[in-house]
This record gives structure tokens, C-alpha cells and sequence, in this order.
């Protein structure tokens, strides 16, 4: 899994990649999580705009945050990799 704040915005806000064990529920409970995580890093309003998270394979988890990181790049994007993963497994 994969989190993101809304990638419409100039700057975007990344996870690392994590492996989850009922990705079939797309959006919680990580994606409440890292939207926390934004909030309380002082970027409410990248939180407050969306948060949405992407199913990786689990071979491609550990990458996934990087992979997903550069290709916002090559859209124009400002990144900012937070290194953040959902603990809760």
C-alpha cells in the first residue's frame, strides 16, 4: 500500500510503501492514519484535502513510496517522502 495526499496540488505528500493484510478495504484504517500523521507534521490543509491510498503487491512494497514518488516528479510535482508506514499491520 501506497498513501498520498491529493496529487491535484502542486506539492504532494508520500508514504513509503507497506505491506497490509486486507488490502480488498482500500481506504482505512492507513488511510485515516497518514492523514493524521500529515495533520500533526503541521500540513493540515494537504490533509484536509484527500488522502488516498494505492494496493501495491507485497513483493513491491518496500519500493512502491519511491517508485511512486518519482513519478509524481516527472508530473511536475513537489514531493515530500515522508517515510511513513502503517504500523497496525
Amino acid at each position: 500500500m501506497v498513501c498520498t495526499t491529493d496529487v491535484t496540488r502542486p506539492t504532494v505528500y508520500v508514504s513509503s510503501g507497506f505491506p497490509v493484510k486486507s488490502p480488498q478495504a482500500l481506504n482505512e484504517p492507513w488511510q485515516a492514519e497518514f492523514r493524521r500523521y500529515i495533520s500533526q507534521s503541521g500540513s493540515m490543509m494537504y490533509a484536509s484535502s484527500g488522502v488516498e491510498c494505492t494496493a501495491v503487491s507485497a513483493a513491491d512494497a518496500k519500493s512502491a513510496g519511491k517508485s511512486r514518488a518519482e513519478a509524481l516528479r516527472k508530473d511536475g510535482k513537489q514531493v515530500i517522502e515522508t517515510g511513513w508506514t502503517y504500523a497496525g499491520g
